[in-house]
């Protein structure tokens, strides 16, 4: 785990924090929102399935703009696009509005699951591809722990408008220290730039 590997995998891992708490908090700011907002069952489902249907969509839309015009660019842009759709979510008035956010939100979160594991798996070597690829997935069950523990502890203090600012303030920080990933190098090959993914590997260390 050399200073770049270490730095790879935290940027691309609190993308995958991110989704988790995403997941786990959502199921904990619908019980409130049910109280504020007077929700019936059917009107809280809507929420859980267009929070849903955004991942969905995401991953498969993202992937393939991922191959069009690389990863590092594809997952700056998807987590930028949950950052401000996370944000506005925070302000929504009614179960409609937060209903749309939190689907254009997953977009973002949707979509870089797919682009970062692809981007750690081919910035990886034949030796620690599996580890790093380990790594990252971890992340999953930290944001499922954290999740938890905001629920817990911090959602019922500061309130779901405030927790969901923390998150955005989280993704703007994860989104600073992505702008420092340098571009795949089998990318790079797939499009023909070899000289410029040779002169990333040197740089990194990581042999031809």
């Amino acid at each position: 785990m050399t200073r770049f590997y270490t730095r790879l995998i935290v940027a691309s891992g609190i993308g995958w924090l991110l989704d988790a708490m995403n997941v786990i908090l959502l199921s904990y700011i619908i019980t409130v929102l049910i109280e504020a907002w007077h929700l019936t069952i059917a009107q809280s489902g809507i929420i859980i399935l267009m929070s849903s249907l955004g991942l969905l969509v995401g991953a498969i839309l993202f992937g393939k703009v991922a191959d069009m015009i690389g990863r590092t660019g594809t997952f700056i842009i998807t987590l930028l696009i949950y950052s401000v759709f996370n944000g506005l979510s925070a302000l929504s008035w009614n179960y409609m509005v937060f209903s749309l956010m939190r689907f254009l939100a997953g977009l973002g979160l949707g979509g870089e699951l797919p682009v970062v594991a692809a981007l750690v798996s081919e910035w990886g070597t034949e030796s620690n591809r599996g580890p790093l690829v380990v790594l990252l997935e971890s992340f999953w069950a930290y944001g499922v722990v954290i999740a938890g523990l905001i629920g817990r502890y911090v959602l019922i203090t500061i309130g779901w408008r405030l927790t969901l600012a923390i998150l955005t303030a989280l993704a703007a920080y994860a989104l600073v220290i992505r702008l420092t990933i340098p571009e795949s190098p089998r990318w790079l090959m797939m499009r023909g730039r070899i000289e410029r993914a040779r002169e990333l590997i040197r740089k990194y260390g990581l042999g031809e």
